[in-house]
């Protein structure tokens, strides 16, 4: 079985340093299929990385403006966590170089295309006067016929949205899989690494012996099988 390093949250309280703490989703939705999550420490991220087959880069908070190669004044950024960012940088560049999978959810494919030379939609509403991603609105999504979502999905999917940013332009070497109907990046493929990120949640629509929503089990059917082609 695969062993999938899943990137943390960290809280803080007055008496104690921050922690590291994760939606059990995640963690379930992986399980479910075959693999293993292993939740992300404060080990280097080479050892990890070393040490695991894949990494999931997880939803959460902004991104520092810091790594953003355009910075929009005035923009409604919350939930900042520069450690968090630098973190789950340097996991990213140390699952990178050994070339493992990379998957990205939301805040996590929006750091992947930041990392890779992308720029991000800092905030909808206010860059866009675009309210229509976020509070768990549903909406369609339209997937290229050469997609990787293709066979999974077909030509539309119906997905969640809890997002207030959104990739704006993708790095070199992604290539765009899917889109909101207002034309937002949805999903992307790296043409030569085996990384894939989706801007929405799929782990709330996929709870093991609760919910299948759009039949989302195919995701992380799929994203196990990457995984374990490349153990080989």
């Amino acid at each position: 079985m695969p062993l999938i390093l899943v990137s943390a949250q960290y809280d803080t309280c007055k008496a104690a340093t921050s922690y590291p703490h994760i939606s059990s989703y995640y963690c379930q939705a992986f399980s479910a299929v075959g693999a293993v999550p292993v939740l992300a420490s404060s080990a280097s991220a080479e050892l990890q990385a070393s040490q695991t087959d894949a990494l999931l880069l997880t939803g959460g908070g902004d991104l520092s403006p810091e790594y953003y190669p355009e910075h929009a004044p005035n923009v409604c950024l919350s939930d900042l966590n520069p450690a968090r960012d630098a973190h789950e940088m340097a996991l990213l560049r140390a699952f990178l170089k050994r070339k493992k999978p990379i998957f990205g959810i939301c805040r996590g494919m929006q750091l992947m295309n930041v990392a890779l030379g992308g720029t991000l939609w800092e905030d909808l509403p206010v860059e866009l006067a675009n309210e229509a991603h976020t509070d768990g609105k549903l909406h369609e999504l339209e997937i290229g016929k050469t997609s990787w979502l293709s066979p999974l999905f077909g030509d539309k999917i119906c997905v969640n949205s809890y997002h207030h940013q959104a990739c704006r332009h993708l790095a070199p070497g992604l290539l765009p899989s899917a889109y909101a109907p207002d034309g937002l990046i949805e999903a992307f493929c790296h043409q030569d690494l085996p990384v894939y990120g989706v801007q929405w949640h799929p782990e709330r629509m996929y709870i093991p012996g609760e919910r299948n929503d759009a039949g989302m089990q195919k995701l992380f059917v799929f994203w196990n099988e990457i995984m374990k082609n490349a153990e080989k």
